[in-house]
């Protein structure tokens, strides 16, 4: 579950190292990843009844079936440097600790190594994650208080809220809601 900055900034590190990986075959898969780059570039996580996106804020550049990752504030965001946000964020809890020394050690220690990891992860508290998800719930569903096909916008309590759908959706339709370069989706029911 996204409920925090945190959790965003983890999975898309988590995300990216996978991305990494060489392609591995899985016989029984849970999900499925998709990063869709064009005039947007979002990542979708796809599962039977819940798809989620994110905005994803990095250049990929593809050769010879290898990915490299790009900042405009790091050269090269590769399995070393997701190690490294994934210790600020969980393993230092730099995010939750309220000494301001306990947040800024764990990343000026990483900098001795990495000189532009402090604008790379400057840039990770500042971005927008544009999360939204498609829920299919049938064990929350409640007609039209928490309707069985709906969209959650945002993730956190004080400002998510829904949008009910008359049917379930697919990969391909959140997708084409969430592309500029289609045309756009109307609501049929304003409230006044």
């Amino acid at each position: 579950m996204i409920r925090s900055k945190r959790d965003v900034i983890a999975l898309l590190m988590r995300t990216i190292k996978i991305m990494l990986l060489p392609p591995y075959p899985n016989p029984a898969p849970v999900g499925k990843i998709v990063l869709h780059v064009e005039k947007m570039s979002r990542l979708f996580y796809i599962f039977e009844n819940k798809i989620f996106s994110i905005n994803f804020p990095y250049t990929v550049i593809e050769g010879d079936g290898v990915l490299l990752f790009r900042s405009t504030h790091h050269s090269e965001i590769n399995s070393a440097v997701t190690s490294n946000v994934l210790s600020v964020v969980e393993t230092f809890n730099a995010l939750d600790n309220r000494e301001v020394f306990h947040f800024a050690e764990p990343i000026s220690d990483i900098c001795q190594s990495d000189d532009e990891f402090w604008s790379l992860f400057r840039e990770l508290l500042l971005y927008e994650d544009g999360y939204i998800r498609f829920d299919h719930d049938e064990k929350n569903a409640k007609e039209k208080l928490h309707p069985l096909d709906h969209l959650d916008i945002f993730y956190s309590s004080s400002s998510t809220f829904k949008i009910g759908l008359h049917e379930n959706s697919s990969h391909e339709h959140l997708l084409d809601l969430l592309d500029r370069n289609t045309e756009c989706h109307f609501l049929t029911k304003i409230v006044k």
